[in-house]
């Protein structure tokens, strides 16, 4: 190999490769333990007059990555695979996780409820059609837990 370039090769990677090591590791926590997120159990959805629906649902999640939850809408049974495929999360206000949270609000006692008046923050519910709800945990390196049980209700006018 040319002197020459082995010198640069030894001058970036001794300069830029203890800051690459640096940033992979700042948070202390193992990579493993960073995807393993607990499901969220324990949600309800009810219909209200003026197509819109309260969400109700507990901050369950302690993990030190947790950072909320996203929220899942469709017309018909979401599966399990699909909030981790083709399903985006509803963006209703312009932020993902949708509703946003952290672990130090733990408290598997206090309802959350939120009114949900759009599907994806533009398309209005439709009357009399029926909607199906779910919520996965989220991380803040975009990891999601298992989605929680299936909720749905029909849209009231």
């Amino acid at each position: 190999m040319n002197k020459r370039l082995w010198k640069r090769l030894k001058r970036v990677f001794s300069t830029s490769f203890p800051f690459v090591i640096s940033l992979s590791c700042a948070n202390n926590i193992p990579f493993l333990e960073e995807r393993i997120l607990k499901r969220p159990v324990g949600i309800s959805i009810t219909a209200n007059q003026g197509l819109t629906f309260t969400l109700r649902y507990y901050v369950q999640n302690q993990e030190p990555t947790f950072d909320g939850y996203d929220l899942f809408i469709k017309r018909e049974p979401i599966g399990d695979g699909e909030v981790f495929g083709a399903l985006g999360p509803a963006n209703l206000y312009g932020n993902l996780p949708t509703f946003l949270h952290g672990p130090e609000e733990f408290d598997p006692n206090r309802p959350i409820e939120r009114l949900i008046s759009t599907i994806d923050g533009a398309r209005l519910f439709e009357a009399g059609v029926r909607y199906y709800f779910r919520i996965c945990a989220h991380s803040r390196r975009g990891f999601r837990s298992d989605p929680s049980e299936e909720v749905s209700s029909i849209a009231l006018p």
